[in-house]
């Protein structure tokens, strides 16, 4: 499918455009494996903002996951 001209001045959108849809699409389908938030445990923001989010509590190297009430430890299954 061929792309449609753009108007003049509009060259630039075509570009970020194209570099959003990459972007998005690297998200979607991720080929590698991406960060984790990471920060200590005193910093964790609210579980129930987060459901099923992942973080790094680096001040105690555990990995957790929100259940919407708590930071769950992935080590023990307890809450942070």
């Amino acid at each position: 499918m061929s792309t449609p001209a753009l108007p003049q001045g509009l060259e630039n959108l075509r570009g970020f455009l194209d570099d959003l849809e990459g972007r998005v699409s690297n998200l979607e389908q991720p080929q590698q494996p991406g960060a984790v938030y990471a920060c200590l445990k005193a910093n964790l923001p609210d579980a129930l903002d987060f459901y099923g989010k992942f973080a790094w509590v680096t001040d105690t190297n555990i990995s957790v996951i929100s259940d919407g009430v708590h930071w769950i430890r992935q080590d023990s299954g307890a809450p942070i």
